[in-house]
């Protein structure tokens, strides 16, 4: 047991946003916050890139005239510059980079364009929200970005990440050991059941910085990852014995 080690074998990190759908019941007095606290997403999926005109539904479900969506990943910034965002939309939304909000343009409205304030982002990973509403029979959302350059573009894939799914699998773990993911505290954890263990994240955002830790049945620790810095919700482990 002294030799066990945790490997990686499929990384869950996959290009796009998370995207969750929302039929809206209420189209009275419209709030972003009211509409995914008050309302249960009626489709999800992963969107690779914000660029929708839409005559029609959406997603399976979804009514055209009375639509929400919140988009929530990662901003991957290769290099360091200022960025103008914009977005082209009908009817209304809002969009966030790392918390702060620097596009508002939460109205009723035909199809325009918003841009934000020059904003410099560092090199790495920065976090992006962006919630849109729609109540027409006519429904648009693009995002974009310029650089400093001036070229001027709908923001590609390759610039989004959000993880496949909520939860990590760690394969070859004996029957009723448990594994547990950690921090300074204890995030989660799981007992293996037929050699698998599915690592519920109860919605702790990826990437997670941490280690996992395979306990046996008299409570040692077994096997640790060194503290990684990139876990993501979808990736599968393998315990090597």
């Amino acid at each position: 047991m002294k030799t066990a080690y945790i490997e990686r074998i499929v990384h869950g990190r996959v290009n796009g946003l998370r995207a969750k759908y929302y039929t809206l019941l209420e189209l009275e007095n419209l709030d972003p916050e009211t509409i995914v606290t008050n309302n249960t997403p009626t489709h999800q999926r992963i969107d690779q890139e914000i660029n929708f005109v839409w005559y029609d539904n959406p997603a399976p479900n979804i009514p055209l005239e009375r639509f929400a969506v919140l988009w929530e990943g990662i901003l991957n910034i290769e290099h360091e510059e200022n960025y103008v965002f914009f977005i082209d939309v009908d009817d209304g939304a809002r969009l966030w980079i790392d918390g702060t909000l620097i596009i508002d343009a939460w109205y009723e409205q035909s199809l325009r364009r918003f841009y934000s304030k020059s904003i410099k982002l560092s090199k790495g990973f920065h976090n992006i929200k962006l919630i849109y509403f729609n109540k027409g029979p006519f429904a648009a959302i693009r995002l974009g970005w310029v650089r400093e350059s001036g070229f001027t573009e709908i923001i590609p894939k390759y610039h989004f990440i959000t993880n496949s799914k909520d939860f990590i699998v760690i394969k070859g773990v004996p029957r009723s050991f448990k594994v547990e993911l950690w921090n300074v505290a204890k995030i989660t954890e799981a007992t293996s059941i037929n050699g698998v263990v599915i690592l519920p994240l109860h919605g702790v955002k990826s990437p997670i910085e941490g280690s996992i830790k395979i306990i046996d049945l008299d409570g040692r620790t077994i096997s640790e990852t060194r503290f990684l810095r990139d876990i993501w919700g979808g990736d599968v482990f393998t315990l090597k014995l």
